[in-house]
């Protein structure tokens, strides 16, 4: 969690002397009424009024605290795209380390290689290539256009 997300000792504090001011407004108010007929109130109404303040403020808690796990969840999930990242990075590069020490890598470099200048297309483009620069001229030659034109062809 980073320093933002979490909330201050401050605002716990502030949140909890709010509650106690609000509940202990409410008893006084209660008590200072006394009589709730002389209002034209009755229990059931009271108890009711109530249930509506407790159910209203727990629907705005529920709106906030699903906000903030949308945005939580967002957080969480970059956070995580980023230590995988860096991680995979490291182990990657202490692989191909560990591998170059090993020679391991170079062997299979080298066959990949040797595979690859071996293959028939390959030649065939060397022997173009030579050839058109040996019989051609070399000097006014298309040889980028040809490159652009065949590497056009292979998609």
């Amino acid at each position: 969690m980073t320093e933002q997300s979490q909330p201050s000792a401050s605002r716990v504090l502030w949140c909890l002397l709010g509650a106690l001011l609000g509940g202990g407004g409410a008893a006084i108010a209660l008590i200072v009424a006394g009589n709730l007929k002389s209002w034209g109130w009755s229990y059931p109404d009271l108890a009711a009024t109530l249930l509506a303040a407790v159910a209203l403020i727990i629907t705005v808690l529920g709106v906030g605290l699903a906000i903030a796990a949308f945005w939580g969840f967002d957080q969480v999930r970059g956070a995580s795209e980023k230590a995988a990242k860096k991680a995979a990075k490291k182990v990657a590069i202490e692989e191909v380390e560990r591998h170059m020490e090993q020679a391991q890598i170079r062997d299979y470099l080298k066959r990949e290689a040797e595979k690859i200048l071996d293959s028939a297309t390959i030649a065939e483009l060397i022997q173009s290539r030579v050839d058109s620069v040996l019989f051609g001229g070399g000097r006014n030659d298309d040889l980028a256009a040809d490159d652009d034109s065949s590497s056009d062809e292979g998609r």
